[in-house]
């Protein structure tokens, strides 16, 4: 079973350009590996609306950061934590999604 990477700080000296780069969003992570929408426990987010709406075959191999309210706003974590611990409720949770795991992919650089 695939496990997901957490972020880490970027060493400038080990950087090979052209390259592609992406911001740290400081949400939830949200990851769909087998068709089921999980945290990176690897365990379904506690809201039933937000694992099962991205638990659709469509968001398989998908990963990313899922974020609720303003995506720079200093308690996006908080915000995003709360509403995605929630059981009951349909929050509108944003999927920033940065990477696709696939068996095609799995070996590239």
């Amino acid at each position: 079973m695939l496990q997901p990477h957490c972020a880490c700080d970027l060493d400038l000296t080990k950087v090979q350009y052209p390259g592609m780069f992406f911001p740290k969003i400081d949400g939830v992570r949200l990851l769909n590996l087998t068709g089921v929408a999980i945290g990176r426990s690897l365990k379904s987010h506690d809201n039933k609306f937000t694992t099962a709406f991205f638990s659709k075959p469509i968001y398989t191999g998908l990963d990313g950061e899922a974020t609720f309210g303003d995506i720079r706003g200093q308690s996006l974590c908080r915000d995003t934590t709360s509403a995605i611990s929630r059981i009951e409720g349909e929050p509108e949770i944003v999927w920033n999604v940065f990477d696709w795991l696939h068996e095609d992919v799995l070996d590239l650089t």
